[in-house]
């Protein structure tokens, strides 16, 4: 059989960019060797192609009954065993494949029951040979970009810090747990190579040389690199504005995917951050590092030759202090962009989306008005209609 490469992330570490290489380039990694093979019923908008493993392992994780999934997962399969039975190296990447422990519910070991999943259902793809890649990005740099991210995409509505302190992020952060679960559950068939997502330790430069170099995969000089960020970081001061509209639109909504994100990123290309900007001073910087330190000089002792994994500069960067006057600005963009879309679409809406942008103290009474004349008219049509049949 061929050798499986698994590239499993992390999030917020070029995954993005690195799967639209590999998209752009599918016919020149063929010709080393390397099939990015397509499969069925993936998201159209995604570049990503292990996305069907991912929700089938996380189903079968959560017993969730796998034909809930909108996904073929036989025939992908055997498009998986059939690439792998061609003794060629099959590539395989989804980011994803880091942050669905965190989504199991309450398990004692999240990652040991995850990875045992997905250990048996390579199996069933007769994935003998199996090199795992992930990135890692220091861990209060890791917390910022995801929680614009999960800003941005409406995935859910949560302050910093609470973020900070959530047992997601922990999961998702704590890369020693993470490796050393792989590592068991995979008793040695995986070859696991770890690399730092920071400036100044891409070999060649840039990420794609890196995954290139780490994977044993021949640099060819043909191909082509991404022109642009393909998910690119939104501003603090924007992000904390957009988080306002979170109940307005929601995840995979219109609003969101054809409003709401673009107007966040280009906000953000025209004011963007400074660069290394992070919310955390030097104190809190320290106090989220200093449980994963130990973990990390694990993780550099066992995978990087006992070079450190990050850096231990923790001050002297800026630090974002939100800018009120400039976070009332956008959200007065975000608003006006949010009734020009219903505009278009119907009052009712725009209604529900004006009332859920204002102020909790000024929503509650409106809302109970609201409830009240929808429970007042419920009412009055039963009763109508009971008159009407009892004549």
């Amino acid at each position: 059989m061929g050798e499986l490469i698994l590239h499993i992330g992390t999030t917020k570490t070029g995954s993005t960019a690195l799967q639209q290489f590999f998209l752009e380039n599918r016919e020149k990694l063929a010709e080393h060797g390397i099939d990015y093979p397509e499969f069925t019923k993936q998201p159209a908008r995604s570049k990503r192609n292990g996305i069907f493993v991912r929700r089938y392992c996380s189903a079968k994780a959560r017993m969730i009954p796998p034909a809930l999934l909108a996904n073929d997962v036989g025939e992908n399969l055997r498009r998986l065993a059939t690439s792998l039975s061609a003794q060629q190296r099959t590539l395989i990447s989804d980011e994803d494949f880091s942050l669905a422990p965190s989504w199991l519910t309450r398990p004692k070991q999240p990652n040991e029951c995850y990875w045992k999943v997905v250990a048996r259902v390579l199996g069933e793809a007769h994935a003998d040979r199996v090199t795992i890649v992930v990135y890692l990005r220091r861990q209060d740099d890791w917390i910022a970009s995801y929680w614009r991210q999960a800003v941005k995409t409406g995935w859910r509505k949560i302050d910093l810090d609470t973020y900070c302190n959530s047992r997601e992020t922990h999961i998702c952060t704590d890369y020693a747990a993470m490796l050393a679960s792989i590592d068991m559950v995979m008793q040695g068939r995986a070859n696991i190579v770890v690399r730092r997502y920071e400036q100044g330790a891409f070999e060649g430069g840039d990420i794609y040389h890196d995954f290139c170099f780490a994977c044993g995969i021949p640099w060819d000089e043909r191909y082509e690199l991404p022109k642009k960020d393909n998910n690119p970081s939104i501003s603090f001061d924007i992000a904390e504005a957009l988080g306002f509209f979170a109940k307005v639109a929601p995840y995979g909504s219109p609003l969101r995917q054809d409003v709401l994100k673009p107007l966040a990123r280009e906000l953000s290309h025209n004011n963007p951050d400074p660069p290394r900007m992070t919310p955390f001073d030097e104190k809190e910087t320290w106090q989220i590092m200093e449980p994963y330190l130990e973990g990390n000089e694990q993780i550099a002792k066992k995978y990087l030759n006992g070079q450190p994994l990050f850096s231990e500069e923790y001050g002297e960067r800026p630090i974002w202090v939100p800018n009120e006057d400039r976070i009332a600005e956008y959200r007065a963009v975000f608003k006006d962009a949010i009734e020009q879309y219903y505009r278009q679409h119907g009052y009712p809406k725009r209604f529900d989306a004006l009332l859920l942008s204002m102020p909790e103290e000024v929503q509650r009474p409106i809302k109970f008005a609201k409830n009240n004349l929808v429970r007042s008219w419920t009412y009055v049509r039963k009763k109508v209609m009971r008159m009407g049949h009892s004549r």
